[in-house]
C-alpha cells in the first residue's frame, strides 16, 4: 500500500511468539501459556480489567510470560485444574440456557460490547461458545432450533420435518434472511455445513426458484431424500442424523428487535 501511495513504508510488526497448539490444553492448567501469548496482543488494556488481571498473575497469567505447569506445586496445580473444569461446566450451562424459547427456537440475543454485558463474563464467554463473532441485535438476529413441535430432537434419518411461514410470519429483515442446516455431534455442539446432492447448504430471501404460496407465504421441506418433484424448489436437505437450524435475519425490523415475532415451529411430515 506504502509503495502505491508514494508514502514512507510504515514500522514492521514484531514477531510473535506463537506456539503450537494442543486442543487438550484448554482442558488443564496449561491453557495459561496460550493465554499469555494473546494477552500480548491486546495491549493496552482496557481499564475495566485491570484489576482482574492483576489477581490472575498469581497463578501465572500474565502478557507476554512463559508458563510451565511442572513448575507449580501439586496443591496450586490441582486448584487450577479444577477451576477450569469448573468454569468449563458453567459456561456450558449457561450456554444451554442462553435465550428465550419460542416455538421450540432460541432466540438467541447474548451479543455486544462491553456496556452490553456489563462485565458478565460468564454471558460473554457462553456466547463465543454458541456462536462466536455474532454481531449485535440490532445488525443481525440469530434464533437456532434443536427439536421438532414435539420437543423431540431434528434427525434426517427418521424424520421428514416442514416449517410453514404464514406471510406475516417472513422473517422480517431490511436486508435478507437465512435458515441454514447444520450436523449436530455426541455433545451437542458440531456447526458444520452438510454435504448433500444439490450442494443446497441453506435458504434464503434470495435463493432463486422458492415457490412462495398464493398468499405470500412460504413452506421449506427438510429432509433427507429428495421430495416430490413439485416440492423440490423448496427443499433443504438434512443428513441422515442429527442436525439443528440456525436462522439468521440481518437488519432485523422491529419486530424482531422488540421479541413480538418469532419462527414458527418445526413439523413432522407423514
Amino acid at each position: 500500500m506504502s509503495q502505491f501511495l508514494g508514502t514512507a513504508s510504515p514500522k514492521k510488526a514484531s514477531e510473535i511468539n506463537w506456539i503450537a497448539f494442543n486442543p487438550k490444553d484448554i482442558e488443564d492448567a496449561n491453557f495459561i501459556k496460550y493465554m499469555n501469548v494473546y494477552l500480548d496482543l491486546v495491549k493496552p488494556f482496557n481499564k475495566e480489567d485491570v484489576e482482574d488481571l492483576a489477581k490472575f498473575e498469581k497463578i501465572g497469567i500474565k502478557a507476554g510470560a512463559d508458563f510451565d505447569s511442572s513448575q507449580l506445586n501439586e496443591e496450586t496445580l490441582k486448584a487450577i485444574n479444577d477451576g477450569v473444569q469448573e468454569g468449563i461446566t458453567a459456561i456450558k450451562e449457561k450456554a444451554a440456557h442462553i435465550s428465550e424459547q419460542k416455538n421450540g427456537w432460541n432466540m438467541m440475543d447474548p451479543f455486544g460490547n462491553r456496556e452490553f454485558y456489563k462485565k458478565d463474563h460468564l454471558l460473554r464467554a457462553a456466547a463465543v461458545m454458541v456462536g462466536i463473532y455474532g454481531n449485535d441485535k440490532i445488525e443481525a438476529f440469530y434464533p437456532v432450533v434443536y427439536n421438532d413441535k414435539e420437543g423431540q430432537t431434528l434427525n434426517g434419518k427418521t424424520n421428514k420435518y416442514k416449517i410453514h411461514f404464514s406471510k406475516d410470519e417472513i422473517p422480517p429483515a431490511k436486508y435478507f434472511w437465512s435458515i441454514t442446516m447444520y450436523d449436530k455431534s455426541a455433545d451437542g455442539t458440531g456447526g458444520y455445513l452438510i454435504k448433500n446432492p444439490i450442494n443446497r447448504f441453506l435458504i434464503n430471501s434470495t435463493t432463486e426458484g422458492l415457490v412462495y404460496d398464493k398468499d405470500g407465504g412460504l413452506t421449506i421441506y427438510i429432509q433427507n431424500q429428495k421430495p416430490d418433484k413439485s416440492l423440490e424448489s423448496n427443499w433443504l436437505p438434512a443428513p441422515a442424523e442429527e442436525f439443528y437450524l440456525m436462522a439468521r435475519i440481518y437488519g432485523p425490523k422491529e419486530s424482531a428487535l422488540n421479541g413480538t415475532w418469532s419462527p414458527p415451529a418445526i413439523e413432522k411430515v407423514n
